[in-house]
């Protein structure tokens, strides 16, 4: 009965310093992530409108188009800006719509694994 106690309280004590070891690992690589890498910016046009002629989708209205506005910046969990808008173009589509291209910077990430 010692022994079985024994081994319990040893497997026990494996798990948690397992579970801790696990803990200090995904630490460090968050850490590393948010706080040591530096960050690669990218700078992309999106188009804000639909991209088919062939087929027919709403395009945004005009109170949409107008509220994106040079500066706008999109932040993460840890309140780093990840991407801002550079330039908008809004172009007459018609009606009370709007055809919209941005200029944005972008936070992206090299992934050596995929070589993207």
């Amino acid at each position: 009965m010692k022994k079985l106690k024994l081994i319990v309280k040893n497997t026990r004590l494996l798990a948690i310093a397992g579970i801790v070891f696990i803990g200090i690992i995904f630490s460090g690589i968050l850490a590393y992530q948010l706080y040591i890498q530096k960050p690669t910016y990218v700078t992309v046009r999106i188009k804000g409108s639909p991209g088919n002629w062939w087929w027919v989708t709403p395009r945004p209205p005009d109170w949409l188009a107008s509220s994106i506005r040079p500066g706008d910046k999109e932040f993460n969990a840890t309140n780093k800006a990840i991407a801002e808008v550079m330039s908008v173009d809004v172009y007459d589509a018609g009606g009370p719509t709007k055809d919209v291209y941005l200029t944005a910077r972008l936070d992206v990430r090299y992934n050596a694994q995929t070589k993207k």
